[in-house]
């Protein structure tokens, strides 16, 4: 747009934009209205309603033995030195017991039928978006959700758990240094093991709400990142 001082008016010029940015365009609408968002807000919703109403004695992860035993597992195998997190390099050994203790808190709900129905969800959207992407010679990686948003979810689901571990294993180490004996600190390790595992499910509730929470952001950095890239292809212009 400019202005002719001759004419006293404004004119517009038309403007190119190239075939990629295009083709771009037709993806980002495309994936709009292909995402499974609000399944996915939904299945959530259930799955932590789930897990708050059943944190008691007769809930099936508190009765799981082997989520019991990889709790257990994870906690006396934990490094005792240098930057603990779910992707440090000193917890390679430990992060198949994270994966798989995650793995059980998003498959022993009661509502574990409509979370393997999102994943399905998941996978069918990215073949519809991989099915796009080779129509219209586009990189399809840039587009695909399921991977992504899964990788982000054990990572930072992972370091909750660690993270309350390392503050039971922090508080079991100043309470031992007060016994004066052997088999007393023994009885107490195994003291703090029952009660981390007793509380197995404030631990899912605090994972649960995590979840919710990365999945509400991770939608926010998909539409962001959208937006620039537009901008910056020309196809639409800044918001001032």
């Amino acid at each position: 747009m400019y202005y002719d001082a001759k004419k006293k008016a404004f004119k517009y010029r038309p403007g190119r934009i190239n075939v990629k940015s295009c083709k771009e365009l037709k993806m980002n609408i495309k994936k709009h209205f292909l995402s499974p968002k609000e399944s996915m807000k939904r299945v959530r919703k259930l799955m932590i309603e789930d897990a708050r109403s059943n944190m008691n004695s007769s809930s099936y992860l508190s009765l799981d033995k082997d989520f019991k035993w990889l709790l257990k597992e994870l906690y006396n195998k934990l490094p005792k030195e240098g930057h603990i997190a779910y992707l440090s390099q000193n917890m390679k050994g430990c992060r198949p017991i994270v994966d798989n203790i995650i793995k059980k808190i998003l498959n022993l709900g009661k509502h574990s039928f409509e979370y393997t129905d999102l994943d399905i969800r998941l996978q069918e959207y990215d073949n519809t978006i991989t099915s796009i992407a080779e129509t219209h010679n586009i990189a399809e990686d840039d587009y695909l959700l399921r991977d992504k948003f899964k990788d982000d979810l054990f990572r930072r689901m992972g370091n909750v758990i660690i993270q309350e571990l390392i503050n039971r294993k922090r508080f079991e180490e100043v309470e031992k240094k007060k016994l004066k004996h052997k088999k007393s600190e023994q009885a107490f390790h195994r003291k703090m093991l029952l009660e981390m595992i007793s509380k197995s499910f404030e631990l899912m509730n605090k994972l649960e709400d995590e979840e919710e929470r990365i999945f509400e952001e991770y939608q926010y950095k998909l539409k962001k990142a959208e937006y620039e890239r537009l901008v910056e292809e020309g196809v639409i212009e800044a918001e001032m």
